[in-house]
């Protein structure tokens, strides 16, 4: 008979004092490893070299310490010597053998192999179980189950610790006659052969300790079948064999032994069967002549042809546009001119140089310059590239000590620091006490009790403020050039890649010369840049703090620019091609080609999906406002306008593509494994749905311009990192190519739907009796694009649901786990079914009610997306960052589309 159940069950110490017993809580060191015990009494704890014994009739070899307790006061008889050290008072004394001494708290007591700390003394107390509060599957504890067993009259209680997903460890009950063994747990089953590991390999990330991939080979051993087969198991390759799938799960820390997960399918084939019917019959309902999306593509061309209307936009998404200022120098110390002037042409092959990221990938020094950039100041500054400042800041660091670099937001943080509450940016100096010595961090105590919080107790200037440490830490690492990997050790197994000071701190004597020979004619060639005579009118004098003239000979003045800047930086380019010449021999099994480096380069210098984001929106406003134009004056034509439009967006939309092709190239993998990817990857679908339903619509081309400048904005926002990194092994599936792009691909239809019901809405607010014949119209339109939208989102939503089981079964073995992402996945696509079926209830559905339920069913999709990757955890936790602080324009969205419904709602009668 199951007593009680206690899931997440930990022991307790309660006050009894009836059945109580006294216990010590102590600290034991027993092997150089300190663990804290409780020792009841009646109970001993055995240690190496001795036995501690609280009133148990133990008997042992070992040296006994008997602990007793009289009138509250415990004692000890020791019979070896002991070192005590009063931890109060730093004390320290010794006990002598034989003597019976009173046992102290916060006291230690040394013996040869054996330390013990008594930290406390619970009088009257005993254990009982709880159930606590966890986070998590992470944090699950054990769970009990208090039994009772009976047999012929007699009962005996059983308390069972176990969990489902374990094997239970077993507990016996004893009868005249009879044993009763119970445990809770996993049920083991026997599997008809045998699997025998011959090797577990894993393969990391060039310099990382990120795995890369892990595989099992091992030997399947059949004796039914007299059959014996060799099977390498890997992510996403698994071993089917009689029914049983093995998977590659995990592995032993010491990367010896291989973890895997195993479950018995025979009905794969059909449910895989199932999933092509349905997914057929869906995509032939396109196509069918009598079905429904036949009939909305009729009805739209019958409403486009009896007028052709547009509507407004949100004045946010206005505000929204104008706010994406570019970032201008601010504060900038003139020393910046004289002390950074490098040639941008030296600059760019400074910047052509590899260097090893912490996750192993291999990238131009160029795009870690740009994301440093990016990171401390938020853009370029004086008109500079991002390689000629960092490399500024490498080579003179005592000036750009004093440039205003750091960005920094919080006015309490400015106020630390001692600088204006309305300066943008802080030098590294203003974070010193004394600079010159960089002695004496301002925020060091505020960052430490930052730190020392969990992030769900952090407020926001706890949050900015490790922004801002983490930012001046990283200023740091560029001065001293702990940030650039350069150079690649020497037949290293891992091709692990170092900084300059690492590398000749910790590589063989022979090799560390060879890092030191390019390092040093590399550094020489820049310092005679700056310290020759010919070539600078002015130099900074790090001693006086002052910038003071050198002569100019008149042999150098007669030459041209272009002859004096190569005379300039003659020495220092041959360095530079030296260290690439290093990189290309030493670190040749993971250096990419030129081709590679070529096309990363240009990613980062043209900011394509960046830079497209307001040209986007700037199109589909101007549309939007050309519409309004012709609301007003029916007989205005928008002809010519549409097609330039047109025009512009296929334009827009072939350098979309060419962007998220370089970056699929560039990264190796399809764009769309984070956040900030399947962001833009949502875009250009976004643009897409555009594309297919505008051809009778100006509105929705209006809208297709506006949705995929916003998605672009929001994937620019500073909390989506839009850094190229690598993939995790389980993300390494062509699965993940056809599963992500359907899933994320139906976002944008589905937030297409969304804004056109937005749009249908702003309609029906601006009704009146003298419009209402052209706006009727132009919302029937609208609605009807909008469900043909919303059909062809639902059919990639539910189809992409499809294809992510299959995805589950061939890498983890089952197709649907409840984890959150599904479950949101799940309520996504029965309300937009919803939605889309909501015409056969003849009692509900209006134009009206059909454009809200658009609108407002989207908040699914985004807490699909943004929800569940931000802010929940579960098998979908590669997509999952620290959780996001939600922007301030969210709930001001929301609180204007209520109130637009609402003032909308007046005209929703629609004949």
């Amino acid at each position: 008979t199951l007593l009680e159940y206690i899931p997440n069950a930990s022991y307790e110490l309660v006050k009894d004092n009836i059945n109580g017993k006294t216990v010590l809580d102590m600290m034991i060191s027993m092997g150089g490893q300190g663990k804290s015990m409780q020792l009841k009494q009646g109970e001993y704890i055995e240690s190496e070299d001795l036995v501690l014994n609280f009133g148990s009739d133990v008997r042992s070899e070992k040296k006994i310490v008997n602990i007793s307790l009289e009138n509250g006061v415990l004692h000890m008889s020791n019979p070896l010597d002991f070192t005590t050290l009063d931890m109060g008072t730093k004390t320290s004394a010794i006990v002598k053998s034989g003597e019976q001494n009173e046992l102290k708290t916060r006291t230690l007591y040394q013996s040869e192999k054996t330390n013990f700390v008594l930290k406390s003394m619970m009088e009257n107390v005993s254990e009982r179980l709880v159930s606590k509060k966890v986070k998590g599957n992470r944090n699950r504890l054990e769970d009990a189950l208090k039994m009772q067993v009976t047999y012929k009259g007699q009962s005996q209680e059983l308390t069972l610790m176990g969990s489902p997903g374990a094997v239970g460890f077993e507990k016996v009950a004893l009868f005249d006659g009879m044993r009763v063994e119970l445990s809770y747990g996993a049920i083991i089953r026997k599997i008809p052969f045998a699997l025998k590991l011959v090797d577990f390999e894993l393969e990391r990330y060039p310099g990382s300790m990120s795995p890369a991939s892990y595989a099992s080979d091992v030997i399947l051993i059949d004796k039914a079948e007299n059959l014996t087969m060799d099977y390498r198991i890997y992510m996403n390759h698994i071993l089917d064999y009689k029914n049983f799938r093995f998977f590659q799960s995990s592995y032993d820390q010491d990367e010896l032994g291989t973890i895997l997960s195993v479950n018995n399918d025979p009905g794969t084939l059909p449910t895989y069967i199932g999933y092509i019917m349905l997914a057929v019959g869906m995509f032939s309902a396109f196509f069918m002549p009598n079905g429904r999306f036949r009939k909305l593509m009729k009805k739209g061309r019958k409403y486009a042809d009896e007028r052709r209307a547009s509507a407004a936009a949100v004045l946010s998404l206005v505000v929204l546009l104008f706010s994406t200022q570019t970032l201008k120098a601010e504060e900038v110390n003139p020393l910046v001119k004289v002390i950074t002037s490098f040639d941008k042409t030296h600059a760019e092959k400074f910047g052509r140089l590899l260097t090893q990221d912490s996750s192993g990938r291999m990238k131009p020094l160029n795009t870690l310059n740009v994301e440093i950039v990016n990171k401390v100041h938020g853009g370029t500054i004086a008109g500079m590239t991002a390689d000629q400042m960092i490399l500024g800041m490498m080579v003179r660091p005592e000036a750009w000590r004093e440039i205003n670099l750091i960005k920094i937001k919080d006015k309490e943080i400015k106020k630390l620091l001692g600088i204006d509450e309305n300066s943008k940016y802080a030098s590294f100096s203003q974070f010193l006490e004394v600079p010159e010595n960089l002695q004496g961090y301002k925020l060091e105590e505020a960052v430490s009790i930052a730190a020392q919080k969990a992030p769900v107790n952090r407020n926001k200037f706890d949050k900015e403020l490790l922004k801002v440490d983490e930012r001046f830490s990283i200023v740091y690492m560029v001065f001293t050039g702990d940030m650039f990997k350069l150079f690649p050790k020497p037949a290293d197994e891992n091709n692990k890649w170092f900084s300059t000071i690492e590398a000749l701190e910790t590589f063989k004597p022979e090799d560390a010369l060879k890092v030191r020979e390019v390092a040093v004619t590399y550094f020489t060639g820049i310092e005679n840049v700056f310290s020759w005579n010919k070539e600078i009118k002015a130099v900074y004098d790090p001693t006086i703090h002052q910038i003071r003239p050198v002569p100019v000979t008149q042999e150098y003045t007669l030459l041209s620019d272009k002859d004096k800047i190569a005379l300039r930086w003659d020495e220092a380019n041959k360095a530079i091609e030296g260290i690439a010449k290093y990189q290309k021999f030493y670190g040749a099994e993971v250096y990419p080609s030129e081709t590679k480096i070529d096309a990363e380069i240009f990613y980062n210098q043209y900011n394509i999906f960046e830079k497209l984001m307001p040209y986007y929106l700037v199109m589909g406003l101007v549309l939007l406002i050309l519409s309004f134009v012709q609301i007003i004056k029916p007989r205005f034509r928008l002809d010519l306008f549409s097609k330039t439009a047109t025009g512009l967006l296929i334009i827009f939309f072939l350098l979309h593509t060419v962007g998220l092709i370089i970056r699929w190239y560039i990264a190796g993998h399809a764009p769309w494994s984070n956040g900030y990817e399947s962001m833009i990857y949502i875009a250009w679908a976004t643009v897409l749905a555009g594309f297919i339903f505008s051809r009778n619509s100006v509105i929705t081309l209006a809208a297709t311009g506006i949705l995929a400048g916003l998605i672009l904005f929001v994937a620019h926002l500073n909390w989506l990192d839009p850094q190229v990194t690598n993939l995790v092994p389980v993300l390494k599936s062509y699965w993940l190519s056809i599963h992500v792009s359907m899933i994320t691909a139906s976002y944008g239809f589905l937030a297409l739907g969304a804004l056109l019901g937005f749009i249908a809405l702003i309609l029906f607010a601006l009704r009146s009796e003298k419009n209402k014949k052209n706006i009727n119209l132009s919302i029937l339109e609208l609605n009807t694009i909008n469900e043909m939208s919303l059909i062809v989102g639902l059919v990639l939503l539910t189809v992409g649901n499809f294809l992510g089981g299959v995805w589950a079964n061939e890498s983890w073995g089952r197709y649907w786990g409840w984890d959150p992402k599904e479950t949101w996945a799940l309520v996504s696509i029965l309300l937009y079914a919803v939605v889309i079926h909501l015409r056969f209830i003849k009692a509900v559905y209006t134009p009206f009610i059909f454009a809200v339920a658009s609108l407002l069913t989207f908040s699914s999709i985004v807490m699909t997306y943004f929800g569940v990757n931000y802010y929940l955890a579960g098998m979908h936790s590669y997509a999952k960052g620290d959780p996001v602080p939600v922007p301030d324009f969210v709930p001001w969205t929301y609180l204007t589309i209520f109130i637009l419904i609402a003032v909308a709602s007046r005209n929703r009668k629609i004949s």
